[in-house]
């Protein structure tokens, strides 16, 4: 995870320090796309608001107290307006679709070992730009279910204390600290230099007690013999 010595643009030199190796013990599978408001909607449609069964006990309280019964700004510009476009919800909506569909939000490394593959590409697709091969002006941000630190505030820090042999990811929200989760990937908005998968580009989700902020996100199945 991180700068690769041998496969690093200058640009970003001193950007993503360490590198640091990190083994994944297990197998999974991750969508090739991210989440859509059609496949959204079934998970709406078949009440997954209103059964607790699916929600972390957090994220039950979250949407008690935030009274939803669907994502933010669903009906101004998501749902059967546009069906095919990854859908933007806050995290705790992601973790429950994951339950109901039998999966789960990817970790962190999961999602760069996806996005970088085993060549370690600067890119999804290899390691020169190409606006053709993504469509930013439709891809919100990436949850990974990994904590943020306080850290995560500075723009190009990358957690130096926990990367000397392997990641050990921070067991939960830090004291006094807003709980927050680690985002990976590009948005709309997104430049060449914001869109590389690796770990430069890490920033914090908004505040997990709050509503309003959304992002988009993968399901992960873990491959069992």
């Amino acid at each position: 995870m991180g700068r690769d010595p041998n496969n690093f643009p200058i640009k970003l030199a001193g950007r993503a320090d360490p590198g640091h190796n990190h083994s994944i013990d297990h197998e999974y599978s991750i969508g090739k796309y991210e989440v859509t408001c059609r496949e959204f909607s079934s998970f709406i449609a078949t009440g997954g608001y209103s059964n607790p069964t699916w929600w972390s006990k957090e994220g039950w309280a979250w949407r008690v107290m935030c009274d939803k019964t669907g994502p933010f700004a669903w009906n101004m510009t998501q749902g059967d307006n546009t069906p095919d476009y990854p859908v933007g919800v806050h995290y705790y909506e992601a973790e429950a679709f994951c339950n109901w569909a039998g999966g789960r939000l990817p970790t962190e490394p999961e999602w760069e070992r996806a996005a970088r593959g085993e060549d370690h590409r600067l890119y999804p697709w290899g390691n020169e730009w190409d606006p053709a091969k993504c469509a930013t002006i439709a891809n919100p941000d990436e949850m990974t279910s990994y904590w943020a630190s306080e850290f995560d505030d500075y723009e190009f820090y990358i957690y130096e204390q926990w990367a000397h042999d392997n990641f050990d990811p921070i067991p939960g929200p830090n004291p006094g600290y807003p709980a927050r989760k680690i985002v990976r990937g590009g948005g709309y908005g997104s430049t060449d230099a914001d869109l590389f998968c690796l770990t430069f580009m890490r920033d914090p989700s908004g505040d997990l007690n709050t509503d309003g902020w959304v992002a988009g996100f993968r399901i992960v199945y873990d491959v069992t013999d």
